[in-house]
């Protein structure tokens, strides 16, 4: 099982509502495994489940990514849109970019 970089699971328009979804026995809810990009900057979920799926919202109007400083995740968010990765399965702390904007950064931490 290859737990390196994750493609993108799904992009989708949105009206950028509350995320909604269940939990797979793991900790947390849907909204709590959720990375909301607004005015260029990165607020949310900082902490969650081992190999859980996080969903990443883009409420600006350009794109951004989420990727993982050490390559293990990845996420292309085109402007309004959402889309989801699957957390790395080791835990740890996870500092990440966007590779379109340098001054983006965030750290997730995976437990």
């Amino acid at each position: 099982m290859n737990m390196g970089a994750s493609p993108m699971a799904s992009t989708t328009p949105s009206s950028m509502g509350g995320a909604t979804g269940t939990s797979s026995g793991s900790a947390g809810t849907a909204a709590e495994r959720t990375i909301h990009i607004k005015s260029f900057a990165y607020t949310g979920a900082d902490s969650v489940p081992a190999g859980s799926t996080v969903t990443v919202m883009n409420m600006d109007n350009v794109a951004h990514t989420v990727t993982a400083d050490d390559g293990s995740f990845d996420a292309v968010v085109k402007a309004g849109t959402r889309t989801t990765f699957t957390a790395p399965a080791k835990p740890g702390t996870y500092t990440y970019h966007c590779t379109y904007h340098s001054d983006m950064h965030g750290t997730l931490n995976i437990k």
